[in-house]
C-alpha cells in the first residue's frame, strides 16, 4: 500500500515522502496515529506542490542568504563586555546582542535568530559531527534520513581487528530488519462485511419497532372507541333491528307452520275419505281428486308468500347479526396484529443482537491476535537495545564510540566503515529541528509600500491545520529583480515543520468596490485611464457591436484586478483583449465562448 509520511519514521523515510507499506502496518499503525496518509490522485498532487513550493522556497532562501554574506563580507562587530579572573566572561554574548550591534553599528538589520554562535548547538541550520582525532571509522549505526535523539550512538571507532563486534554488529542489523519485516507484516482486519449485515438488520429492526408501536396505536383506538357513546349507540342499534326482525321472524314461522299443518291435514283428510269411498262410485271420484289437489297444496308450500317472505328475513337477520359480531370483533382482530407485530420486533430484536455479538467477540480475538504481534515488536525492540549495549561494550565503550550531540535528523553521511578519517573531518551533518524558522517571498514594489516591519501576516498550514504567528521581519530589494520587486522576511513562531505547506496573507484588508477590471483592461492616453466598453446598435443586418472609451479612476489595484470608478453599468461588457488594436468608436466583434 503506498502512503505519504506525514513524519519522519525512523527506518521508513521522511516526511512528505512517499513509501510504499504492507496494508496491515499501514492500516494498524500509520493511519490511525497520522503518522501517514493513504497516496490518493489528491494527496499526491498537494505532494508535488509541496516539493515544488519548497524548491522555490530553498531557492529563495539560498539568494537571501547569499545577499546577507555579500552585506556581512569584512565586517567585525565589537560588542563590550565585563570579565573576570581567567579571561571568563560575566554571562555570555547571544545572538541577539549581535544582531543589536550589527543595526547599531553598521546600519544593518539581521534577525537574531539568524546569527549561529560558533560553539551553539542550538540553533538554525545543523549541527555537523566531526572527527576528534585520527581513527579508523569501525561501524556506522545510523542511516540518512533516521532520527536520532541526544546520546545516541552514530560511529563505532576501531580498536584493531575484532570479529565478535563485527558479529555483534551483523546481528544487529538482523534484529533491525526482523523488527522491521514484522511491523510490515502487522495483521489487517476488515469489518465492513459484517457492519453491512448489521446495519440492514438494524434498519429490519427500526422498522418492525415503528411497525409495533403503530399496531399499538390503532389497537388502544379500538379499544376506546368501544368504550365511547358511538360504539354502543351502533350496538343499539343494530340489536333493535335484530329484535324487530326476529319477531317478524317468528310471526311468519308460525304462520308457515299453520299452513303446513293444515295443508298435511286436509292430504290426511283426503287420504281417509279415499280409504271409505266404493271404488266406481262418484264419491271415490271425488275423493281422488281432492287427494292430488292437497298434496299439489302442500308441494307449493315453498313457493307461498310466507315462506317467501320468510327467507327474505332470515337472510335480513343474518346480514345484521354479521354486522353486530364485527363490531364487537373489530379490537380482537386489532390485537391479534398487535401480537403478530411485536413477535416480528423481537424476531428483529434477537437478530441484530446476534450479529452485534458475533462482530463484537471476532474484534476481540483480533484485538487479541494484534497485541501478540505487539509483543513480538516489543521483544524485538528489546533485543535490539540489548544488541546496542554489547556493542557498545565490544567497541571499548564511550570513548571508542562517537554520539550526537543534539536530537534530529541524519541529513548525510559523509564516510563508511572501515575508513580511516582525520582529525575534524566532517562524517555527517545532523538538521536540528525547532530552532526557529522564516518564510521569505517576492512582492511588487507597489505592494511594498504597503506594508512596514513588525506587520503582522495570517498564516494557514493548509494539510496540518497549526497555528502559526508570523511577523514581517524585513523589507529589501529582490536579489532577482531588484528593479521592480522587494523580498519580504517573516520570522515564524509555532508549530511549524519542515516540508509543510504554507499560505500567508499579508497587507491591507479587503474593501468592497463597485467595478472591478482585470488590469490588461485599463489603458492609458493622454487624457488619462480608460477603458473600452462594448455597446450594441441596431441594423438591418441585425445588431452591431462598438468600442466606447470610458474614463476611469483607478482606486486600488493588485497584481491582477483593479478596483475603478467610471460611467458605468452593470452588465457592460469591457474589453480585455484583442486579436487587433482597438479604438473608441471602431466596430468589434464579440468572441465566442467555448
Amino acid at each position: 500500500m503506498k502512503v505519504i509520511l506525514q513524519k519522519d519514521i525512523r527506518g521508513k523515510g521522511k516526511k512528505g515522502q512517499m513509501i510504499e507499506v504492507a496494508e496491515g502496518y499501514a492500516r494498524n499503525f500509520l493511519l490511525p496515529k497520522g503518522d501517514a496518509i493513504p497516496a490518493t490522485a489528491d494527496a499526491m498532487n498537494t505532494m508535488r506542490l509541496q516539493e515544488k513550493a519548497k524548491a522555490k522556497a530553498d531557492a529563495e532562501a539560498k539568494a537571501a542568504a547569499q545577499a546577507i554574506a555579500e552585506q556581512l563580507k569584512g565586517i567585525q562587530v565589537k560588542i563590550p563586555c565585563k570579565g573576570g579572573e581567567g579571561g571568563k566572561l560575566f554571562g555570555s554574548v547571544t545572538t541577539k546582542e549581535i544582531s543589536s550591534a550589527l543595526k547599531e553599528q553598521f546600519g544593518l538589520e539581521l534577525d537574531s535568530k539568524k546569527l549561529v554562535l560558533p560553539d551553539a548547538i542550538k540553533s538554525f541550520g545543523s549541527y555537523q559531527v566531526k572527527a576528534d582525532q585520527t581513527r579508523e571509522i569501525r561501524a556506522v549505526a545510523v542511516k540518512t534520513g533516521q532520527e536520532v535523539n541526544q546520546g545516541d550512538v552514530l560511529f563505532i571507532l576501531g580498536q584493531g581487528d575484532s570479529d565478535e563486534l563485527e558479529a555483534a554488529t551483523d546481528a544487529l542489523r538482523d534484529l533491525e530488519i526482523s523488527y522491521r519485516k514484522s511491523a510490515i507484516n502487522m495483521p489487517t482486519f476488515d469489518y465492513t462485511v459484517e457492519e453491512r449485515k448489521i446495519a440492514s438488520a438494524q434498519e429490519k429492526y427500526d422498522a418492525a419497532v415503528k411497525a409495533e408501536k403503530d399496531a399499538l396505536d390503532v389497537l388502544n383506538k379500538a379499544l376506546e372507541d368501544q368504550q365511547g357513546a358511538g360504539y354502543q349507540e351502533q350496538v343499539a342499534v343494530l340489536e333493535q333491528k335484530i329484535a324487530n326482525a326476529q319477531k317478524t321472524y317468528d310471526e311468519l314461522a308460525e304462520r308457515a307452520q299453520a299452513e303446513r299443518e293444515a295443508a298435511e291435514q286436509r292430504v290426511a283428510d283426503a287420504e281417509a275419505a279415499l280409504a271409505a269411498a266404493t271404488p266406481g262410485t262418484e264419491e271415490y271420484d271425488a275423493a281422488v281428486k281432492e287427494l292430488a289437489d292437497a298434496k299439489k297444496a302442500l308441494d307449493e308450500l315453498p313457493n307461498s308468500d310466507t315462506s317467501i317472505a320468510l327467507s327474505s328475513i332470515q337472510a335480513q337477520l343474518d346480514s345484521l347479526n354479521a354486522q353486530l359480531d364485527a363490531l364487537r370483533s373489530a379490537a380482537g382482530e386489532y390485537a391479534t396484529k398487535y401480537d403478530e407485530a411485536k413477535q416480528a420486533r423481537v424476531a428483529a430484536e434477537d437478530e441484530l443482537f446476534e450479529l452485534k455479538h458475533s462482530l463484537e467477540q471476532k474484534k476481540i480475538a483480533d484485538n487479541k491476535q494484534t497485541q501478540l504481534a505487539a509483543i513480538d515488536l516489543e521483544s524485538l525492540s528489546a533485543q535490539i537495545e540489548k544488541q546496542k549495549q554489547k556493542i557498545k561494550e565490544l567497541s571499548g565503550g564511550e570513548e571508542n564510540q562517537i554520539t550526537s550531540n543534539v536530537s534530529g535528523t541524519v541529513q548525510s553521511i559523509e564516510i563508511t566503515a572501515g575508513q580511516t578519517v582525520p582529525k575534524d573531518t566532517i562524517l555527517a551533518t545532523i538538521e536540528v529541528p525547532d530552532m526557529g524558522y522564516t518564510l521569505s517571498f517576492s512582492v511588487t514594489n507597489e505592494q511594498a509600500r504597503k506594508l512596514r516591519p513588525g506587520d503582522s501576516a495570517t498564516v494557514s498550514n493548509f494539510y496540518w491545520g497549526s497555528e502559526i504567528v508570523a511577523t514581517l521581519n524585513s523589507i529589501k530589494t529582490d536579489p532577482k529583480n531588484p528593479q521592480t520587486n522587494k523580498l519580504l522576511t517573516f520570522d515564524l513562531d509555532g508549530d511549524v515543520n519542515a516540508g509543510s505547506e504554507l499560505t500567508i496573507s499579508v497587507g491591507s484588508k479587503s474593501a468592497n468596490y463597485d467595478y472591478v477590471v482585470p488590469n490588461s483592461a485599463i489603458r492609458q492616453d493622454n487624457n488619462g485611464s480608460f477603458v473600452l466598453v462594448i455597446t450594441a446598435k441596431n441594423s438591418p443586418l441585425g445588431n452591431r457591436f462598438f468600442a466606447k472609451r470610458v474614463a476611469v479612476e483607478v482606486v486600488a489595484s493588485d497584481d491582477m484586478n483593479s478596483a475603478v470608478t467610471g460611467d458605468f453599468a452593470y452588465g457592460d461588457y469591457v474589453i480585455t483583449t484583442s486579436s487587433m488594436p482597438v479604438k473608441g468608436g471602431d466596430q468589434v466583434r464579440m468572441a465566442e465562448s467555448t
